[in-house]
Order: C-alpha cells, then structure tokens, then sequence
C-alpha cells in the first residue's frame, strides 16, 4: 500500500461528483499534496478552498478541457515538474444518454478526445515518467461496468470505457517497474452530477450513494488493487453476468433504459 504523504497526486474531473470527493479524501486522510483539474475555475477554486481549511497539504490548480489537446499536455507538463510526483487518478469523463442515432458527430468528437484520447495520453506519459525513473507510482483510471457489457442508449459511453479497462489491463502486463501499480476502478452508476439527468430518475435505485464509491475508490487506489467492481451488489451482479447470455443481459438492460427514457 503506497504511502502517500507529502506526494503529488492528480485528480481530474475534479470539480464535482467522483472527482471532487476523491480529493477531499485524498487529503484529509492520506495528506497527499493535490494537483486538481477541470473545467470550472470557480469550483476548483471553492474546493481548493475548503480543503485547506482543514488539511495541511499543498494544491495546485489547472482550468483544462481535456478534449483539447493542448490543455492535456498542459497537465502532463504540470505533473512531471513536481519533485514528488506519486500518481494520477483519471477521472475525467463524459456519457451520453439516448438513442445512438440522435447523437451529434460534435458530442461523439468531444466524448471520444476526453474518454479514450486524453485518458490514453495522460496515462502513457505517467507510465513512461515511472518505467524510466522506476519510483513507486499508482496510476488509475475512472472505468464503469458498462465496460464489460454492452449497455444499449450509452453505446458510445460503454464502449469508451471497454476500451480503457482493456487499454490499462494490456499495459500491466508490460510493467517492468515493481513498484508502479495500475488500477481499472468500475463502479456501476454513482449519485454524481452526470446522472442528475432527469432520464436517470428511474435509474436511481442502481446508484451508489457517492460517498460509497469515494472510500472503495480511494483503497483501490492506494492498494494498487489491478481490478476492483465496488459495493457488494454491483460485485454480484457483475458475476452473474459472466455466466448469463450476453443477449439476455443486453435486453434487461435495455428494457430499463427504454423506461427512463420514455421509449
């Protein structure tokens, strides 16, 4: 289990939800020094805030759109000049709720450059830094349940994170490094702001109260667990879709999204 004292750690996506817990937890109970990015300077700024009102830490905030390329580097550059810099959570992301069809190329661009492109860079450049230097590091990515599945009116969003789960699992097996840990964290849905969507009411009895999926999170992370499914319903859950028909599973699923979106 990493120590993480007095270490750098990035947050993205760390304006609201997920992200914005993390961070607290982050530093009130592991004292790790932040580096938080989104793209909301006035939240970042009241979560900077609130933090060191009551933890002795360090924060360093950057305002970024990482479906920009540019902003993305920004981090990367930010990250790797810190003397002690102990890993990253990538949290950062977007979903789309609804009929594929109905999606705009905009909204695809934009989800596929913050998702696949900007995790995928983000990460590569952390496991270069410690594959080099051969520090201890943890690196983890934000992934879903929907990665293991299809889930029908979140294509896009289910792809994205099947991509990343397999992304990071391919890249484990590379490591070289003992001391770099890389975790795929997959919750089912949380209560965050991203599924405040009125199409997400009736969904809201398979959401994991945030503060929930924030303390599994975190252990994950510091415990450099390889992969880890939160809360002990989403677990069985997501054993008994490995012996059920993928058909099957794709039709309930679809069967209750159809219903929150009035279909």
């Amino acid at each position: 289990m990493i120590a993480l004292k007095n270490k750098w750690i990035l947050v993205t996506g760390a304006s609201s939800g997920l992200g914005l817990e993390m961070a607290k937890l982050l530093a009130s109970k592991h004292q790790a020094n932040l580096i938080l990015v989104a793209r909301r300077a006035d939240r970042l700024a009241a979560l900077k805030t609130e933090i060191l009102a009551t933890s002795d830490i360090q924060i360093e905030t950057l305002v970024a759109d990482l479906s920009q390329e540019a902003e993305t580097t920004k981090v990367i550059n930010l990250c790797l000049s810190m003397p002690e810099f102990g890993g990253a959570i990538l949290n950062a992301g977007m979903t789309y709720l609804g009929e594929h069809a109905r999606i705009t190329d905009e909204k695809i661009s934009q989800i596929l450059q913050l998702n696949v492109i900007s995790t995928t860079t983000l990460a590569t450049h952390f496991v270069r830094h410690f594959e080099q230097n051969g520090n201890q590091g943890n690196l983890m990515v934000i992934s879903s349940l929907a990665a293991h599945y299809p889930t029908p009116y979140q294509a896009l969003y289910s792809g994205t994170k099947g991509y990343l789960t397999n992304f990071l699992n391919s890249i484990a097996l590379e490591v070289r490094n003992p001391r770099l840990k890389l975790s795929v964290f997959s919750p089912g849905g949380i209560v965050t702001e991203m599924t405040a969507d009125d199409n997400f009411k009736t969904l809201q009895r398979w959401l994991m109260p945030v503060h929930l999926a924030t303390r599994e999170a975190i252990h994950c992370f510091v415990s450099g667990k390889h992969n880890y499914v939160p809360g002990i319903s989403n677990r069985i859950a997501f054993a008994f879709m490995k012996v059920l028909p993928l058909r099957l599973i794709t039709v309930i699923l679809g069967k209750q999204y159809r219903k929150a979106l009035r279909l």
